[in-house]
């Protein structure tokens, strides 16, 4: 009997998976698990946000063109996981989807650069001409985060709209992570372009909002016409929440050197060492 090996998740990092186990992997069934019938490519959508009109440049919607051969793909949005009996409950669907290795590959969340779990294709472009509107409206735009995405998508905005008042919102300050010259040399770059810089600020909404609002920090305060959050909010792993063990404090798969979770060893994070789950059931 051939094994099964499921991917839930719908990106590049699916894909690859999906396209090294095949090649590799003789006498295996793949099957992968994805919760949207299109592929977005979520590193244009600093751009797309800000021009809509360009948004299906970074869309795949035929499914003939973006599935990999010889793989089995079931669209639906992963509830749970039941590693007793091995097998995954996808959302409005009564038949589960059995599996001997699971992959998972759902990526992090982040509002707005990735669409959300099971939206259709309609409804995702309209959200992205309403965001395209909405900053095209307002006075005051509001980008929170200071990695490389906020700091773009902040860019691009205010390269778009000169005249505007964007804001850059940051918990602890633009980059924190990198390098103090690299940092140096962004910021006066940002206070060429204008873009203001608010740093240590904490609590900021985790959703995007498209009408006017405040935010309050200590004794300061800023009015806003559109808030856009641009900082991941962790991995996509809900599904796998009811696992004892399974997720580590920041929700992520707690796994060994070779991504394989400690407490299920049938249960791998991301693709990379992928084929460590064929290497594993050939010895199993």
């Amino acid at each position: 009997m051939s094994k099964k090996i499921v991917i839930i998740g719908g990106g590049l990092s699916a894909k690859h998976s999906a396209e090294s186990l095949i090649k590799k992997a003789k006498g295996t069934e793949v099957t992968i698990v994805q919760a949207n019938r299109f592929v977005e490519w979520p590193l244009a959508m600093a751009v797309c946000l800000v021009h809509p009109e360009t948004h299906d440049q970074a869309l795949a919607t035929n499914c003939d063109k973006f599935q990999v051969p010889g793989v089995t793909y079931k669209y639906g949005v992963a509830e749970s996981v039941d590693v007793k009996t091995k097998q995954i409950k996808v959302a409005g669907v009564s038949e589960t989807v059995p599996y001997d290795a699971l992959i998972v590959a759902t990526g992090f969340g982040m509002p707005l650069v990735y669409p959300k779990i099971g939206v259709s294709l309609e409804d995702r472009k309209d959200e992205v001409k309403r965001v395209g509107d909405a900053i095209k409206r307002g006075a005051c735009i509001v980008v929170a985060g200071g990695g490389p995405v906020g700091l773009e998508l902040a860019g691009n905005i205010r390269i778009e709209y000169p005249s505007k008042r964007v804001v850059l919102l940051c918990r602890g300050g633009v980059l924190s992570q990198w390098p103090d010259q690299h940092k140096q040399k962004v910021e006066a770059q940002l206070k060429n372009m204008n873009i203001e810089v608010i740093s240590g600020a904490s609590g900021a909404p985790t959703e995007y909002s498209l009408d006017q609002g405040k935010l309050i920090f200590g004794d300061k305060s800023l009015e806003y016409d559109v808030f856009l959050p641009a900082y991941s909010q962790g991995p996509n792993t809900v599904f796998l929440e009811s696992i004892s063990a399974v997720l580590d404090s920041k929700k992520c798969i707690d796994v060994n050197e070779f991504l394989q979770s400690k407490v299920c060893a049938e249960i791998f994070a991301g693709c990379l060492k992928c084929q460590r789950a064929l290497h594993w059931h050939a010895e199993a």
